[in-house]
């Protein structure tokens, strides 16, 4: 019965939700936490999204989830607002969420306005430039916290190049080993095995040195992502008691830049999907899926994402044909989201330097 409500490939279709999730976990707690507000909402982004553009979107094997160029955009608009290592404020959730609200619904009216078959004429030189420039961005904002330091004020290429001398001359040799290590355990676990995720066991390996080696060794030194307290997400509209229409000036500009990222960077995701398993997706259908999913992810403290190639590819090969393998996805993660809060806190923030790290030099590659 259940096959006949779902279709004939129910189990391809929990499996390949189910690989997805395993991989969208370790990649949702980095993207959380380079975002500057933290871990846990990288997984809000990842659950929220994937539920509800699975249920709408418009290509039936697609996984949304944070990606590098998205978060590297939504980190650039927190980073303007929230001063690093600082919570943010009622005020501060206000502006963001409703930037992130704008980024949605603006891709909901492309959809409607059927944008999406113009995007195949923006040249492939420009795409590539535009995420390879995003890549190296990601790798070299990877550099401080791989030696165990925060990233200098203001941030940028050039400010990061400008002040390298401050983390050389201190290199926490703990962090960089544990960021060595995660690193080196993405690119060589897949010689061993190709059927486990390298990321997760990355994430694993190098939390569990982390935990082992402070029996032996002291590693105060080496920072930690926080935890949070598991249980359902809770929407924000608290934060809207001092709303004023003037905010929607400021955040216009900052929306319409993560709606036509997301935009490109789903559609092209897309593309990728169609390739792998000869159909058509329905690129304007896609882009309402995305929108609301994102405007529902930022109701509830999420940052906006779009379809990932590497979570698409997975499901593809794990077995995914409909949009029930998002939907599981997005599921599974809730699940995760209800037990892991409390156990966060052993994760070095290194070990997910290590894998944003290897996920800029994919987005570069």
């Amino acid at each position: 019965m259940a096959s006949s409500l779902f279709g004939k490939n129910l189990k391809g279709d929990i499996i390949g939700g189910l690989t997805a999730s395993i991989i969208a976990i370790p990649v949702g707690l980095a993207f959380g936490e380079a975002t500057g507000l933290g871990a846990k909402y990288g997984l809000y982004t990842a659950a929220f999204l994937a539920l509800v553009a699975s249920f709408i979107g418009g290509t039936k094997t697609l996984m949304s989830d944070p990606t590098g160029p998205m978060t590297f955009v939504a980190a650039g608009i927190v980073a303007t607002v929230l001063p690093e290592g600082t919570e943010a404020t009622s005020p501060i959730w206000m502006y963001l969420i409703i930037t992130f609200v704008m980024a949605g619904a603006i891709q909901i009216l492309l959809g409607f306005l059927n944008i999406a078959q113009y995007v195949k004429y923006i040249p492939f030189p420009v795409i590539s430039g535009f995420m390879g420039g995003i890549g190296v961005m990601i790798v070299l904002n990877q550099l401080y916290p791989l030696m165990g330091h925060a990233n200098p004020e203001g941030g940028g290429a050039i400010n990061i190049f400008a002040n390298i001398g401050t983390p050389l001359s201190s290199i926490n040799w703990e962090s960089l080993g544990l960021g060595t290590l995660t690193i080196a355990t993405i690119y060589l676990f897949p010689f061993i095995t190709k059927k486990v995720p390298s990321i997760l066991v990355a994430l694993i390996v190098g939390t569990s040195a982390y935990l082992l080696l402070g029996n032996f060794y002291n590693m105060e030194s080496v920072a930690t992502i926080k935890a949070f307290e598991s249980g359902l997400p809770v929407p924000k509209l608290d934060v809207f008691g001092t709303f004023n229409w003037g905010i929607l000036v400021d955040c216009i500009v900052p929306a319409i830049t993560l709606a036509a990222l997301g935009m490109i960077d789903t559609l092209l995701t897309s593309v990728v999907a169609d390739n792998l398993t000869k159909t058509k997706h329905n690129g304007n259908k896609e882009l309402i899926g995305q929108g609301l999913g994102n405007i529902v992810a930022a109701i509830f403290g999420g940052f906006p994402g779009a379809g990932s190639t590497t979570g698409t590819v997975i499901n593809i090969k794990s077995g995914g044909t409909t949009n029930l393998s998002g939907i599981t996805k997005g599921a599974l993660i809730f699940v995760i989201i209800l037990v892991m809060g409390p156990y966060v806190q052993y994760i070095p923030k290194p070990v997910l330097a290590g894998i944003l790290f290897v996920i800029g030099v994919g987005i570069v590659d």
